[in-house]
This record gives structure tokens, sequence and C-alpha cells, in this order.
């Protein structure tokens, strides 16, 4: 049987419940009808005891009061082994929380030791570096280690070379070699004004400290022939290379007589110097008189010239290619100016006057002792005379630049050259 107050199973004789200790119904062991032990269910103690039972269903037996003298004392029985069915009571219930809490904190515990404490445990990932590759990023080749080297170690550098500040400076233009020239003439061509390509000229002695010329910066020239020379600086930059690349910086002058030789030996003036027998001479006979080491340097230029002899049209005059020449009119007496202005167009067509004539003070319709030589009586220059084509110009014995004679004449030669 099963007492009615908190529903433990009892022996079917006991009197009072051995797990409550309320006295049991009846006291011959009959079970009241609708017992608990004819449930097929069995309720829960708290609800058999705070369910009101109506008087309809009150068992036979009621309980009656015990006397404390006549009741005996029972003590609890041990807890049932765990094969048996234990009732749904209160502490039950907290067996099974109990129970399940245990489970509940083994599985937390499980996981957390598979999980590293779900992640608050785990060494803290690096980050990747900075070069490291991002998700598209084409792979990048691993950057060797740099191998610095010790002082020990460091390869010498290499000696800077010596910026090329061009030749040494000498005292006086003779003591230059022609080659030396060349390069001084180059720096002052590459001059970017005429007042800078001057202070070049002075600084390496080619001229006064004013800047100024007086026949006085020469060197000597010793043709192939035995026939000496002096040469002296007729100007700086004063004409234009033949290939149009600029100016050459120096202009060399004979002080004196190169040889003789006529202008043209039919006394013809047609052509002027283009055609003339007098260029043709110059730039191949006596260009072969050079020197090796002034010939390699020696410049070709543009020279103007009247090709056509007696002419008042300036555009008769017309530029030659020349390597050696001799002056025309207008470059040693300077510009002309009378009241023949038609002729004059075409003398001061033929080029200015270099800066050695005019620093001597050479003009044109006046004598100059710069301009005598020994060894002739005149000595030509290039340009024939526009007034009377018969006539070629020419510098007479006294040095004054407006004389003329016939072509056919020997007369003497002045040597011209830009290095």
């Amino acid at each position: 049987m099963f007492c009615i107050h908190c529903g433990a199973q009892q022996k079917d004789d006991a009197k009072f419940c051995t797990v409550c200790g309320a006295r049991l119904v009846g006291l011959t062991g009959e079970k009241p009808e609708g017992s608990v032990s004819d449930q097929t269910v069995r309720m829960p103690m708290e609800e058999l005891v705070e369910q009101p039972v109506s008087p309809a269903e009150q068992p036979v037996y009621q309980p009656q009061p015990v006397s404390p003298v006549v009741q005996p004392v029972y003590q609890p029985q041990p807890a049932r082994p765990a094969t048996q069915a234990p009732a749904k009571s209160g502490r039950a219930i907290v067996a099974v929380a109990a129970i399940l809490v245990v489970l509940a904190l083994g599985s937390v515990v499980a996981a957390g030791a598979l999980t590293d404490w779900f992640g608050l445990a785990a060494p803290k990932q690096e980050e990747p570096p900075a070069s490291a590759q991002t998700p598209g990023e084409e792979p990048q080749p691993e950057e060797e280690p740099s191998q610095e080297m010790t002082p020990a170690e460091e390869e010498p550098a290499e000696p800077e070379e010596p910026e090329d500040e061009g030749p040494e400076v000498r005292d006086a233009v003779a003591d230059y070699s022609w080659d030396e020239l060349s390069e001084i003439s180059s720096l002052i061509s590459e001059a970017p004004s005429e007042s800078e390509a001057r202070d070049l000229a002075r600084e390496y002695n080619l001229c006064n400290e004013d800047g100024t010329l007086d026949g006085t910066q020469t060197k000597p020239l010793t043709l192939e022939d035995g026939t000496t020379v002096t040469m002296q600086i007729a100007g700086f930059a004063h004409d234009r290379l033949a290939d149009g690349s600029g100016y050459a910086g120096i202009t060399f002058v004979s002080r004196g007589l190169a040889g003789t030789h006529a202008y043209n030996a039919d006394d013809s003036t047609a052509g002027g110097w283009r055609d003339s027998d007098l260029r043709a001479w110059m730039n191949d006979d006596l260009l072969d008189q050079l020197p090796s080491e002034l010939a390699d340097v020696v410049l070709t230029v543009s020279k103007p010239t009247n090709a056509t002899g007696e002419t008042d049209d300036a555009s008769s005059v017309v530029d030659t290619s020349d390597t050696l020449w001799t002056l025309s009119y207008s470059e040693i007496g300077g510009y002309m100016n009378t009241d023949d202005s038609a002729h004059d167009a075409v003398y001061n067509a033929e080029g200015a006057q270099y800066q050695l004539f005019s620093d001597l003070g050479v003009r044109w319709d006046s004598p100059n002792e710069s301009l005598r030589f020994s060894g002739a009586d005149y000595w030509w220059e290039r340009s024939p005379d526009p007034m009377d084509g018969t006539y070629v110009m020419c510098v007479g014995e006294d040095g004054t630049p407006w004389y003329a004679r016939m072509p056919s004449g020997e007369y003497g030669v002045v040597l011209c050259f830009c290095v």
C-alpha cells in the first residue's frame, strides 16, 4: 500500500509511514476505495495535500490523532536502491536538477577544453606582416635580406673624373699649340653672349686686359715650303661656320704676305671671288702648305662676296665656303657711307669689319701703317669693284684699302683662317 500523505510505498501491515511518519489509513491493512495504490498514475504529494477531497470521496476511515503516549517512534528508512522507481517528490526534483546541472557543467568543461575555452584561452594570432599578400593580389617575390657590408668590406669609390676646365692658361698666344687654341676657340664659340666670349679671351690672354686687340696677339706660322708668316688674332666669334652650327671662336689673319698670285689670269671679274683663280689656289695649293697640326684644326666658314663684278645690287653678294681666304673691302675698312648708297650697299654686304682693324682705327678711305706689308706693292682684297667691272679692290703700298688693280696682276696674298 501507499501513504496517502507522501505517496511512499509501505508494507501492507504498516501502521505508520516510514517516510513522513503519518498514520496509515485503516488499522486492518485494508485499502480504502480510491486509495493511491489502486491508481495507475501516482500524483505528487503536493497535489494530494493541497487538493481538497469531496465528502463523497472521503475514505471510510479518517486518520485519528496520535497519542503521544502510545505512538511509536519510527526512524526514516535509508534511501532505496537506484533500481527502484523513486517517487516524484520535491527531493527527487532537486536531485534530478542537481544531476542536470552536473551534466551541464561537464558538457561546458568538455566543450571548453576542445575549443580552447571558446577562443578565450587561445593564443593571440600574430598579425600578418605589411608585405603579406592580400586576396586577388599577385604573389610578390620575396626580398632577399640585405647584406650590409662593413666599412672594411665596402668597395672603394671610383675617383671622380675632373671636369674639363679647358687648356692651361699661358702668358701669350704664341705659347699655345694650335690644338690648345682650337679648344679655347670652341669655348669661346659656345659662350652665350659676346661679353662672355670676350671674358674667355681675356682669361686666356688672347687680348689685352681691356679686351682690345692691337696686333701683338700673334703666333708664328711656318709653311711647308719654308715660308714664315706671322699670324695675328683678327677677332672672336666673327665668322659663321659653313655647316650653320654657329660661329668659329677665333679668326687669324697674317701680318705680312703668304705669297703672290693673280686674281684671275684672264683679267675677268665675272663670278667674283667665287670663280676666281685666287680662291682656287688658296684652298688647294696654299692649304697643302699648312703644317699638319694646324691643318687638323682649321675650320670651313662662310664668306660673303660679290659674285657679279660691276653691280649696284646687294643681292649679287653670295656666300662661299672657304677654309682659307683673303679679306674683303668692308672687313678691313669697315662700314662705307658715301653719296653712292647703291654701291655702298654692295661693299657693306661683304662682311663686318674685324675687331683688330677696328681697334687699330683702320678706315676704308685712309692709310694705316698696320696694313703696309713688304714684299709687294699691293695685296689683293677678294672684292671686285662694283663701280667698274674691270678691277678688283686691293690695299696700296701706303696701307690704304681704296685701290683697284687689273685681275691678272701678280700681287701679294694675305692669309686668313679660323680654328
